[in-house]
């Protein structure tokens, strides 16, 4: 595969966007009328995948039986198209925002997936409960129970939201433990990161993490996967790249067990 090619589906891939946009992506590109306004209907149809640089990394260390945790799954843009090209890989995908996770489901019905994902309205913590989920007005976004970003303004308005332990999310796994989690979460990465510490074990999954400065401190998040015994590199449209620790702006990270 080339490098900044990401993933192409076999199959048709169908997306129902924000605003009733349904999209529908091929092998050989992107097609359809899409209805919504998120920066989404820019990119896939662009790249023909949304973030090409970390589907190619998820794809290259997934395969048929392995499992996905997709933490902060949003409408499925990440876990869907993985789900078609690998055809025995089993997905648990977790979003709080309902209505984002109202548009999962569709999506994993559309692309009749419903076999191979296990879906869940909630937000990830060390035990089961409810949290506040603070989403932009006017922002199709799925939210955060972290700070909402300056470039994010324009009002927030809040959400009571379910809690699922990480142990009951991992109980639901399709077909074992999960070889690759991915966290998307909004600033609400170094929670959910600490809340899976304890539970790994002897298991030590990839990960593939959201890096927002603006939101966390990187520095200490960075420092505490190292302590986990974690080795973190830079997803670029290069490849994996040794991670300068002053992180600037917002990266996706890849960090393997060593």
């Amino acid at each position: 595969m080339l490098i900044g090619s990401g993933i192409r589906c076999r199959q048709k891939l169908i997306l129902i966007l924000y605003a009733q946009g349904v999209a529908t992506f091929t092998g050989d590109g992107a097609s359809g009328s899409i209805g919504s306004s998120s920066f989404v209907t820019v990119q896939i149809p662009t790249m023909g995948v949304w973030c090409p640089d970390l589907m190619r990394v998820a794809s290259q260390r997934l395969g048929d039986g392995d499992v996905l945790l997709d933490i902060g799954a949003y409408i499925g843009l990440f876990s869907l198209p993985l789900a078609m090209r690998i055809k025995g890989l089993g997905v648990v995908a977790v979003e709080p925002n309902p209505k984002s996770c109202a548009f999962l489901e569709r999506n994993i019905a559309s692309n009749s997936l419903g076999d191979r994902f296990v879906s869940l309205q909630a937000a990830v913590g060390a035990k089961s409960g409810r949290m506040e989920l603070r989403v932009p007005v006017g922002h199709d976004s799925g939210g955060s129970i972290s700070t909402i970003p300056p470039h994010q303004g324009g009002g927030v308005e809040s959400i009571d939201v379910d809690v699922v332990s990480i142990t009951d999310v991992l109980d639901r796994s399709p077909g074992g433990f999960p070889k690759l989690i991915k966290i998307d979460t909004e600033g609400g990465e170094p929670e959910v990161l600490e809340t899976l510490y304890p539970v790994l074990g002897d298991t030590r999954p990839d990960l593939l993490v959201e890096l927002s400065p603006e939101w966390v401190d990187a520095e200490q998040m960075l420092s505490r996967l190292e302590e986990e015994g974690y080795q973190i590199r830079e997803i670029t449209r290069h490849g994996l790249k040794p991670l300068t620790r002053k992180v600037m702006s917002q990266i996706d990270i890849y960090c393997r067990s060593v």
